[in-house]
């Protein structure tokens, strides 16, 4: 291997490893703007209900599942 190359599969796994942090942290910005923290808490100690929760944000009931747990909240 001569210096400065690399073999096509160490470029290729170093890109799907950046890939996917860039991604959960495009998912994570998103989240952030759909959601918002506050937003969240005060709604959820009103409603308690996941299926509202995903209506009242527009959002997949998974994705609000996930935002919960992110805010520690289930």
């Amino acid at each position: 291997m001569r210096l400065g190359v690399f073999p096509q599969h160490a470029l290729y796994q170093r890109g799907v490893e950046q890939g996917r942090f860039n991604e959960g942290l495009a998912d994570y910005f998103a989240a952030c703007i759909l959601m918002p923290r506050e937003w969240v808490r005060e709604k959820w100690l009103e409603v308690k209900d996941l299926d509202k929760m995903a209506k009242i944000f527009d959002v997949p009931k998974v994705v609000m599942v996930i935002r919960l747990k992110q805010l520690d909240l289930v």
